[in-house]
Parts: structure tokens; C-alpha cells; sequence
């Protein structure tokens, strides 16, 4: 008697290993090429837990509903923190700054419909009152970025990474400009510009660092902002 014939494995099953293969491999490579920025997702990561309060206090609960930036520490940054380290190790790039992007905005949102709107007592309805007031003054995002930096003291902090990131990873023409600098200077195309997952190669070494400085001026405005609400 023979046991139950095997199945074949379904294309689900191929995708689901190849994806933990890639992110298998793509671990010790950033381990050895590119620590900086590993360390630097992973401590984003961890921040997410680090700045959380304890809803249980009192005084805490309330702030859970009325404050925009207590919504962004406990329902944007932990959930993008995770999705930038899971796309780094699937060798989305693209997908890492985009997320870093993402937060940025949040924060800087969040940070502003606190501190503009201080007598609404819900934090959707300050935020709701900030886009309505943006659309009506026809504010850019830089704007309120350039508001952020000069009530914080941040020089052009916000502004410089909000630019860089938009310019470089998120419009077309950033992305079409990144590979085609690539394929001029080392005759190769981007991992990134093949396929997601893939295995990381040398030629990202110098995308991968710029993502590391990129998260930790990230962390670094987070820390300022978090900093002075909490002396407010």
C-alpha cells in the first residue's frame, strides 16, 4: 500500500515561498551591505511601540480622540513602520520611500490640525478643517511643510525631505530618471525595476544607504514633533 499521492504545489503556494525565499536571502545581504539603513527601518519600527501611551490612563483616553497626532502615533506609524521593513526585505524600494513619504505627510498633518485647531475636540474633525482650509487657501503640502519646520525650528527639515522624496521616488519621472541613471552608469536596470520580490544586487548599495539617512531624518523630525507636543 502506497500513502496519499502528493499534490501539486498551486501557484499561491510558488508565490507565498518565493516571497519568504527572497526575504530570506535579502536578510543577511542587508546585514552585510547595508546596516545602516536595516537598523534604521527596524528602529522605526520599534518607535512605533516606543511612543505608544497607555490608553488605559484617563487623560490619555481623551487625547486618543482628541488629538490628530495621538491618532497618528497609534493607527499610521505602526503600520507603516512594519509595511517599510517588510518592503525592504522583498527589495521594494520604490515601495520604502513611498511608505516613508506617506508618514511624513501624516506627521506633519497631524502635528499642524493639533496645533491650529485647538478648540475642536475630535481629531477627524481637525483634520477635516485643515484640508478645508488648505483647499480654500490653495496651501501646497510644502507649505505646511515650511509652517512645520519654522514653528518647530527645524530650518527646512520637513520641507528638504518631503521634496527629495516626492521629486526622486514618487513622481514618474523620479523613477524613470533613477533607472535611467543606473543603466548609464553600471549597464544594469534596478532589481526594483524588474520585479517585487527580488534579490538585492550591489548596483542598490547606494539607493539602500540613501533610504537609511532618509528614515533616520525621518526619526529625527519624529522625535523633535513628539517632543514639543508633549511639552505642550
Amino acid at each position: 500500500m502506497t500513502g496519499p499521492e502528493k499534490l501539486d504545489s498551486s501557484p499561491r503556494d510558488d508565490l507565498l515561498n518565493h516571497v519568504s525565499l527572497v526575504m530570506k536571502q535579502n536578510d543577511p545581504f542587508l546585514h552585510r551591505n547595508a546596516l545602516d539603513a536595516y537598523g534604521a527601518i527596524i528602529d522605526l519600527a520599534n518607535d512605533a511601540t516606543r511612543y505608544l501611551p497607555d490608553p488605559d490612563h484617563r487623560e490619555r483616553a481623551e487625547q486618543y480622540v482628541q488629538s490628530a497626532l495621538a491618532h497618528f502615533v497609534y493607527h499610521v506609524l505602526p503600520p507603516l513602520g512594519g509595511a517599510l521593513f517588510i518592503d525592504l526585505l522583498s527589495g521594494n524600494l520604490p515601495g520604502c520611500f513611498r511608505q516613508l513619504r506617506t508618514a511624513h505627510e501624516s506627521l506633519v498633518k497631524c502635528f499642524l490640525a493639533d496645533l491650529r485647531y485647538t478648540d475642536v475636540d475630535f481629531f477627524l474633525k481637525k483634520l477635516r478643517a485643515l484640508e478645508d482650509s488648505a483647499h480654500i487657501d490653495r496651501q501646497t503640502i510644502t507649505a505646511m511643510m515650511r509652517d512645520f519646520d519654522e514653528y518647530l525650528g527645524l530650518a527646512d527639515s520637513a520641507v528638504a525631505l518631503w521634496t527629495d522624496l516626492s521629486q526622486d521616488w514618487v513622481h514618474p519621472m523620479g523613477l524613470v530618471n533613477r533607472i535611467m541613471h543606473q543603466v548609464y552608469a553600471k549597464a544594469d536596470i534596478p532589481t526594483w525595476a524588474l520585479v517585487t520580490p527580488m534579490e538585492y544586487s550591489m548596483n542598490e548599495i547606494d539607493s539602500l544607504h540613501e533610504l537609511g539617512m532618509k528614515v533616520t531624518d525621518f526619526r529625527k523630525i519624529l522625535a523633535t514633533a513628539l517632543e514639543k507636543d508633549n511639552r505642550s
